[in-house]
């Protein structure tokens, strides 16, 4: 195994990161011009599924087990202010507790499966120079989950190289992005930038808020905000704080930390503000399906190892300690490539700048203070 110097890994990384910096994906002809305003107050869901779809120009579709699992009979409280259809998406989809998918007829499913709806299979026959390497097939299929399943699979032929693989399109891509990082590992990273729907966390809410029981909240919150809030169905169901919920006028920055404060989690996503219990980690309140919004990264870690053994240490390290909630998703996970030695990260954008930041830590620290640092034991 070749090692590099500190400065060159991390060089590349860097330039890796300046190539590539990525904003959040833009759904493809999203009309930029689209508001929406809407209320469901402890509304059925079936009904808000409609006139959300009507009034953003999208159509949504809960998958089968949804529909058998009774999911149009669903509660649901939202208020959406003047919401771009990135805002809707996510509000729905957190307000139904599930994940919101962009299928291949443009559409919008919902769905609470770890597999993506497949569009059309092609059966393909890929070469590669990964040869006589039998523990690479269950990496790829590990990682590849969420396209696998029904008519779809993948097969390896250890001694040629050639992978046989029935996919959809996206699965196709998805695999054909693996295997060249697996051959080619060079560094390569997403940047995180904020989230532009964001609104302006300085500004002071409208109105002092007292209020005693969910729908109001959400409204009431909506109103003051002058921006979309969604409540989680698990909270929905709780009892709502005996003494009400009250909130002076502050800014906006400081709402989340005075609702957290009376027991209501609030994380601000796609500009819309999501109320939900506060064991809910924040890995979990971005409603896109965790396959579709996770990125391929790879970091170079071989001039921190004296042998293969530490890169496997440091993997199990980052999986315990570093965006822990992260790696239970489909799609997500984090491999050590020993052949490289270069961490391959299947990520969204914050988890993967979590890992980049405890690699960062690793670097400066050295191996051993570097690990006791992640996991929090340096003294």
């Amino acid at each position: 195994m070749k090692t590099r110097s500190r400065a060159q890994a991390w060089a590349w990384v860097g330039c890796a990161l300046a190539v590539l910096a990525l904003a959040r994906d833009v759904a493809a002809g999203e009309p930029a011009t689209t508001q929406v305003t809407y209320v469901a107050a402890d509304q059925e869901a079936s009904t808000m599924l409609a006139a959300v779809g009507t009034l953003s120009g999208e159509r949504y579709q809960p998958d089968v087990e949804l529909l058998v699992a009774g999911i149009n009979g669903t509660r649901t409280s939202l208020c959406l202010i003047n919401a771009a259809p990135s805002a809707c998406r996510q509000a729905v989809a957190f307000a139904l507790d599930c994940w919101w998918i962009r299928d291949a007829e443009g559409g919008i499913a919902l769905s609470t499966n770890a597999r993506l709806a497949q569009g059309p299979v092609e059966v393909r026959t890929l070469s590669s120079t990964l040869r006589r390497q039998p523990q690479v097939q269950a990496l790829v299929e590990r990682l590849l989950t969420p396209w696998l399943g029904g008519p779809a699979g993948l097969s390896y032929l250890p001694s040629e190289g050639l992978w046989s693989a029935t996919l959809d399109s996206d699965g196709q891509r998805q695999l054909v992005e693996l295997l060249s990082l697996c051959e080619r590992p060079s560094a390569q990273a997403v940047s995180r930038v904020a989230d532009p729907a964001t609104p302006d966390l300085r500004a002071i809410i409208a109105n002092e808020l007292s209020v005693r029981s969910w729908p109001t909240l959400v409204e009431g919150l909506a109103q003051a905000l002058q921006a979309p809030v969604a409540l989680s169905p698990r909270v929905r169901l709780r009892n709502f704080p005996v003494d009400g919920v009250r909130l002076p006028r502050q800014t906006l920055g400081q709402v989340a930390e005075s609702l957290r404060a009376q027991g209501i989690s609030a994380n601000w996503c796609h500009g819309v503000l999501c109320l939900g219990d506060l064991s809910l980690p924040t890995e979990r309140v971005e409603r896109q399906h965790p396959a579709q919004r996770r990125r391929l990264a790879t970091i170079p870690i071989a001039h921190l190892l004296s042998n293969p053994v530490d890169g496997e240490l440091i993997v199990a390290t980052l999986r315990r300690h570093v965006a822990v909630a992260w790696w239970e998703l489909p799609g997500a996970g984090i491999e050590f490539l020993a052949e490289s030695g270069t961490l391959l990260v299947a990520a969204d954008v914050d988890a993967q700048q979590a890992v980049l930041n405890a690699v960062s830590a690793l670097d400066t620290l050295g191996l051993e203070l570097g690990l006791q640092t992640i996991t929090g034991g340096a003294r």
